[in-house]
């Protein structure tokens, strides 16, 4: 039986010790802020990363994984196994899955070891629960090939749904105009955003953020029949629990429960996004 590593970005947002547990090694993509730089999910916890955002109010800097580091974390996985299935941010909106892909074919010819990268066209716990899913894969003992064509599966179903307490992070960001975010301010119109096709689209606007809330249930409701079978929701949250207690408790009100377990946009989104984000996952099991 073929041995397989399972490896991510940190961006997956999977909590270290849950990466820990499963098997899956996180590559840490860094960011500056304050004038020091740390690496996402060793340096920083997610809680500390808000905290410093709200009290600068700073646009962290983030830089992408290089290939020389990829390479560094190809070659020193591959020690212990036949198979690396890597786990990536979206290549529409990042340069970090190229990166990857050139790291890939050198190690490939120095070690033997097949390395397949899986461009996730997500963000956040949205390709982390995807990671997750091809490590808990590998303990039943299934092939890359049925690994990669799960995660192919759960991807291209996955419907994910997102709104933010302020524009301001997304306009600093290059992600919307000025005048948007100045007159979304002044109105309070709330964007619905939504990842499609590995980019970050507002797909609806609304006024205020509790009709935003009821908005949002509504498009998850609507994409939890159009999966139909096997349907999971997930609640993300960043540095706001109180909107991930009212969101879970909408979705009960449809007739949905949320999984359990709490996953947190951590500090690479959460540069983008701002702090107070949250969303609604829908997913197959």
């Amino acid at each position: 039986m073929s041995r397989i590593k399972i490896m991510a970005d940190s961006p997956c947002d999977l909590p270290i010790e849950i990466a820990n547990e499963y098997g899956i090694t996180i590559m840490p993509i860094k960011f500056t802020i304050n004038n020091t730089t740390y690496r996402d999910k060793f340096d920083m916890d997610t809680d500390e990363f808000y905290k410093t955002l709200r009290e600068t109010g700073e646009i962290p800097v983030t830089s992408q994984i290089t290939p020389i580091e990829f390479e560094d974390y190809f070659r020193e996985t591959a020690k212990d196994c036949d198979e690396i299935i890597a786990v990536i941010l979206s290549g529409n909106a990042s340069g970090t899955f190229q990166n990857a892909v050139l790291a890939k074919n050198i190690v490939e010819e120095e070690t033997n070891v097949k390395i397949h990268l899986v461009d996730s066209q997500s963000f956040t716990f949205c390709y982390g629960y995807s990671a997750l899913k091809a490590a808990q894969m590998v303990k039943e003992g299934k092939s890359s090939e049925e690994i990669i064509a799960k995660l192919n599966e759960i991807l291209s179903k996955q419907k994910v749904y997102f709104g933010v307490e302020t524009l301001d992070y997304l306009k600093k960001g290059g992600r919307i105009k000025t005048t948007t975010a100045v007159i979304g301010g002044i109105l309070d119109i709330r964007p619905l955003l939504m990842i499609k096709d590995g980019l970050v689209s507002s797909i609806d606007k609304v006024k205020g953020e509790k009709k935003l809330f009821s908005r949002m249930v509504e498009y998850a409701c609507s994409a939890a029949e159009e999966i139909g079978e096997n349907v999971k929701f997930y609640v993300l949250g960043s540095d706001n629990p109180d909107k991930v207690d009212t969101l879970e408790k909408m979705l009960e009100e449809k007739g949905y429960k949320a999984e359990d377990d709490k996953f947190y946009i951590g500090p690479i989104i959460g540069t983008h996004a701002g702090p107070g984000a949250y969303g609604i996952m829908v997913t197959i099991d």
